[in-house]
């Protein structure tokens, strides 16, 4: 159960972070969701051991993997919403050359 929880929690903050970066940065929005997905399941399941909540187990449903879950996916995601750069407008270019009048 809490792995459909990771899905869920990572889709919905990667498609978050997908209207943030809009089109024209980042990845598509597939690959902001996978960000969000594995930073998702990565954090929410290592997360609660370190912090000695619970044991590995992925089957139990906990408040405390669902958080370390969320605040992992928002951690990622707000780290690529803040280290992707803006890309500037591209600029009409010619390549004719110039004309002598």
């Amino acid at each position: 159960m809490l792995v459909y929880s990771w899905i869920v929690i990572g889709t919905v903050f990667g498609l978050i972070a997908h209207y943030f970066l809009g089109k024209e940065r980042g990845y598509d929005m597939f690959g902001e969701i996978i960000v969000g997905i594995c930073a998702g399941a990565s954090s929410g399941t290592i997360a609660p051991i370190v912090l000695g909540v619970r044991t590995g187990s992925v089957d139990i449903l906990s408040d405390v993997g669902l958080l370390c879950s969320a605040l992992g996916s928002l951690a990622a995601l707000g780290a690529l919403v803040y280290f992707t750069p803006r890309v500037a407008a591209p600029r009409a270019t010619t390549n004719s050359p110039p004309t002598d009048a």
